[in-house]
C-alpha cells in the first residue's frame, strides 16, 4: 500500500491489527486452523490469540518496558509459543546478527539504541516468529540503504515461505519485487489498486 502523506495508510495497518477499532466495514482472515473469522468483530481474546500465534505487526516505533535486554524483547514472542529460553535466545540473536545489531548490544535494552537501531530490533522481533500474516507500517524509513536492502531480503525469504504482508511503504522502489498488488489511498479510501 503506497499513498501520500495522511491518507490512512498507518490507520488501515492498526485496523488489521485491531490496534484501532474499524467503523465500518469487514476485515476478512482464514486462520492457520482454517477459520474464516472478521478481524473487526472479533472478541479481544479471539484477537489476542492470533496475535500469539500467527499475525505480527512491525509499527513505526519501538515500545518496549525499560531495561529489559534486546535479545529478550525479540525472543519473548518466541517463549510466549512455548520455546525454551535457549531456543528463542539463540533465534533472536541470529536475527539481530542478520539486522547489523552488534552483539555487544545484545545485552541493553533497546530504549536507549538510535532510531535506526530500534526499528531492526523492532523488525526481529516480528520475523522470527514466522507469523502468517505480517503487517508492516513503514519498515525500512528509518533504515540507511545497506540495513534497508537486508530487511528487504528477510521478508523475501518469508514471503517464499508463505508469509502473506500487507506493507505501507512511501517508496515503492524501496520494496523492489516484494509488492505483489499496490493500493494507492486517498482520505483513507482506496482510490487505485494494480498487481505490480
Amino acid at each position: 500500500m503506497r499513498a501520500a502523506r495522511r491518507s490512512g495508510k498507518s490507520s488501515v495497518v492498526k485496523c488489521l491489527y485491531r490496534t484501532y477499532l474499524p467503523t465500518s466495514g469487514a476485515m476478512r482472515y482464514r486462520t492457520g486452523d482454517g477459520r474464516d473469522v472478521d478481524l473487526a468483530l472479533l472478541d479481544d481474546r479471539g484477537v489476542l490469540a492470533l496475535r500469539r500465534r500467527e499475525i505480527a505487526c512491525v509499527s513505526q516505533f519501538l515500545r518496549v518496558v525499560p531495561r529489559v535486554p534486546a535479545r529478550d524483547v525479540v525472543a519473548e514472542g518466541l517463549w510466549a509459543l512455548g520455546h525454551d529460553a535457549a531456543a528463542g535466545r539463540r533465534a533472536a540473536d541470529a536475527a539481530l546478527d542478520r539486522l547489523g545489531i552488534r552483539p555487544a548490544l545484545w545485552d541493553l535494552s533497546p530504549v536507549t539504541f538510535s532510531g535506526g537501531e530500534q526499528q531492526r530490533v523492532n523488525l526481529a522481533r516480528a520475523l522470527v516468529l514466522r507469523p502468517r500474516l505480517l503487517l508492516l507500517d513503514e519498515p525500512t524509513a528509518a533504515l540507511g540503504e545497506g540495513a534497508a536492502a537486508v530487511v528487504i531480503g528477510m521478508l523475501r525469504d518469508l514471503k517464499r515461505e508463505g508469509t502473506a504482508m500487507v506493507a505501507v511503504f512511501h517508496d515503492g522502489q524501496a520494496a523492489g519485487d516484494l509488492i505483489d498488488v499496490t493500493v494507492r489511498l486517498s482520505g483513507g479510501v482506496p482510490a487505485e489498486a494494480r498487481e505490480a
